[in-house]
């Protein structure tokens, strides 16, 4: 997904805000990441969407890696699933139940394609 690389990019060169094309599975990633504190802030607006990068002491993200890519899927049984850095980090999952977190895949037993880890 290019929004992984749009977001590492922005991180990067410190900007307030990123703009990546509209998709709903970059509008469901970007819930996730919201709701764990990665980043302040999105928006719709026509066909795209804006993101507002985070960067308070604590909070936000260090680096975002893509691991499955369109030509080699990586995927992962719930037995499988480890504790990305230790459990500071984070690994965004595409379970048959939706998009969800390494954490709550553990939880509810579900293994999937491993989109990208957080850290």
């Amino acid at each position: 997904m290019n929004l992984f690389n749009i977001l590492s990019n922005g991180q990067k060169n410190r900007k307030t805000f990123v703009k990546t094309p509209f998709s709903k599975k970059n509008w469901v990633v970007l819930d996730l990441l919201l709701a764990n504190g990665f980043i302040k802030g999105f928006f719709k607006d026509n066909y795209s969407i804006f993101v507002f990068l985070e960067y308070q002491k604590g909070s936000g993200f260090v680096s975002i890696k893509q691991i499955s890519s369109p030509g080699k899927p990586v995927y992962s049984s719930c037995s499988k699933l480890f504790h990305y850095k230790k459990g500071l980090g984070t690994l965004i999952i595409s379970t048959p139940k939706g998009v969800m977190t390494d954490r709550d895949a553990r939880f509810n037993q579900l293994g999937g394609k491993m989109l990208c880890s957080i850290y």
